[in-house]
């Protein structure tokens, strides 16, 4: 999927800072044409961190369970401004012993390519910070697969050799 179709998809106004059962009718159907959608995006990462307490972790203090936020941009060098939110989540991270935050990090500097695939998600939590710290409250989340471009060709994240 292109970079921009991600970016720059639209929603409703009205599901912003509401829960899901707060939505009215016509904004589920309007989120669900595109909502779990499976895609693959390609960019650079500007940052990454484990996030702190979050509903989706129900706010737990144990970090085990923590979502680690990754901001991809189109271009590498770009700041957060027009980003996309794409998150690793405990339970698959589980499964792929290299998805760290200092490997992300060493990534973030060397401003390596790389894809990302998941599933589409509106995240209505954070409106407040389009346009500062993302580009929309569209998310890949949670990942599944994590490429990094190496020798012309895509390695995944478990198999990259620095």
């Amino acid at each position: 999927m292109p970079f921009d179709a991600v970016e720059q998809l639209q929603w409703p106004r009205t599901v912003e800072r509401r829960h899901r059962f707060e939505w009215s009718s016509g904004d589920l159907v309007t989120v669900s044409q595109y909502e779990g959608l499976p895609l693959a995006i390609e960019g650079y990462l500007a940052s990454s961190r484990q996030e702190g307490p979050e509903s989706c972790n129900c706010h737990g203090a144990d970090a085990t369970f923590r979502d680690f936020h990754i901001w991809l941009t189109k271009n590498a060098g770009e700041d957060r401004t027009n980003s996309i939110v794409v998150e690793m989540t405990p339970p698959v991270r589980a499964q792929h012993p290299n998805w760290e935050t200092q490997l992300l990090g060493k990534l973030v500097r060397d401003r390596r390519k790389v894809r990302v695939s998941g599933w589409l998600l509106l995240d209505p939590d954070h409106p407040d910070q389009v346009g500062k710290t993302r580009g929309t409250i569209w998310e890949i989340h949670p990942i599944i697969r994590f490429e990094v471009e190496q020798n012309g060709r895509w390695v995944t994240l478990d198999d990259l050799a620095e």
